[in-house]
């Protein structure tokens, strides 16, 4: 669930924009990599489970992914840690 600091989108509506795209991006981005490493886009899996799914060499993949999707939202490159 998402819970939004209403009295920061008043000072500051662009964060609104931001967040939405933010929630767009996120959730476009893991049926994505879902689908590619389950073939489903929305199984049902805990935490755990998803972090099994992003072995090494899973995880070029999810960069890949991010770098596609993010930047259709307005989110700009995202930087590899």
């Amino acid at each position: 669930m998402l819970e939004m600091p209403w009295q920061l989108v008043e000072e500051r509506p662009d964060v609104l924009d931001l967040v939405t795209g933010m929630h767009l991006a996120v959730e476009e981005y893991m049926k994505r990599l879902l689908k590619e490493t389950t073939g489903q886009e929305e199984p049902r899996l805990t935490t755990e489970e998803l972090d099994r799914l992003l072995t090494p060499d899973r995880r070029e993949l999810a960069y890949r992914i991010i770098e596609e999707v993010f930047p259709k939202y307005g989110l700009g490159k995202v930087l590899r840690g």
